[in-house]
């Protein structure tokens, strides 16, 4: 096992990222001191910071939609694949469902590179057959929202996987608001906040 800790100027992004998932799905810690923490050390550009805060904020965001979309493509259980590699995997998964200005083939290039340097290669043969698979996909939303529905899961499981909330709390919403407030609830909860300009026209 190869060591994640190196820290140099020229960091990779990913790589930065990975190490941010690693402390957050260990430790649970805030997700903004996890990041801040891990940022520090190296010199970055914004838009190198922005990248690695896309990815960490979204495969955090989305992790039980992507491990359930991961389930599909791999032979093994979510629970038997080494930590590092996961978390490699739903890195490589956010990417393909959410990041659309990554284009598929880099996304997954850059995960196998980053499994094989920063862990071993023969974890990188896996996470490339893995990450392969799901690329082929042509609409992978689609696909993903289409296998849920067909899933043999519950109605609270089902909700829990395709907004990516525990089904604790899922179930507390029903409970409260019933299925269509709950669901308009997990929808607004999910979208990007939007951003509102105001020109001052006494300075303006």
């Amino acid at each position: 096992m190869k060591d994640l800790n190196d820290k140099g100027k020229d960091a990779n992004p990913r790589k930065i990222a990975l190490l941010i998932l690693n402390k957050y799905f260990k430790a649970g810690k805030f997700l903004k001191d996890t990041i801040n923490h891990h940022l520090k050390p190296y010199s970055l550009s914004a838009l190198d910071r922005r990248f690695i805060f896309n990815i960490a904020k979204g495969t955090i965001r989305y992790f039980l939609k992507i491990d359930f979309l991961l389930s599909l493509f791999s032979d093994k259980k979510i629970k038997d694949i080494d930590f590092k590699i996961l978390n490699i995997l739903r890195m490589g998964i956010y990417q393909l469902l959410y990041m659309d200005k990554v284009p598929p083939y880099s996304a997954v290039d850059e995960c196998v590179k980053l499994a094989k340097n920063s862990v071993s290669l023969s974890s990188s043969k896996f996470v490339n057959a893995v990450l392969r698979k799901a690329s082929s996909i042509p609409e992978l939303d689609l696909f993903v929202e289409e296998k849920i529905d067909r899933s043999q899961l519950g109605e609270i499981n089902k909700l829990s996987i395709r907004y990516s909330y525990p089904a604790w709390l899922v179930r507390y919403w029903l409970d409260w608001y019933g299925k269509k407030k709950t669901v308009s609830i997990l929808r607004t909860l999910n979208e990007n906040p939007h951003v509102y300009l105001r020109f001052d026209k006494d300075k303006t």
